[in-house]
């Protein structure tokens, strides 16, 4: 259920918001990699493209810069591949 309006998403996949999700909830590169089955190399890349996206310097700033403007849904939460919500 959509109670508000969904917040801009400057750009991001995905798969970016998966990343982006499992770093706000603490998870490390590799743990990450593992948990969505990518290479570490790949996991940084999207990481890479998610901190130019959002305008910051780390992967620290991301998580809070996710949380801030709404950008962290749970993994649960996310649309399946295909669905225009």
């Amino acid at each position: 259920m959509l109670i508000s309006p969904a917040p801009p998403l400057h750009g991001l996949t995905r798969r970016e918001l998966e990343v982006l999700g499992l770093l706000v909830e603490g998870r490390g590169i590799t743990a990450i990699a593992v948990c969505l089955t990518t290479s570490v190399r790949t996991t940084l890349d999207h990481l890479e493209q998610i901190m130019v996206k959002l305008g910051v310097g780390t992967r620290a700033m991301a998580a809070v810069r996710a949380l801030r403007q709404g950008l962290y849904l749970p993994a649960g939460l996310l649309p399946a591949p295909g669905d225009n919500r």
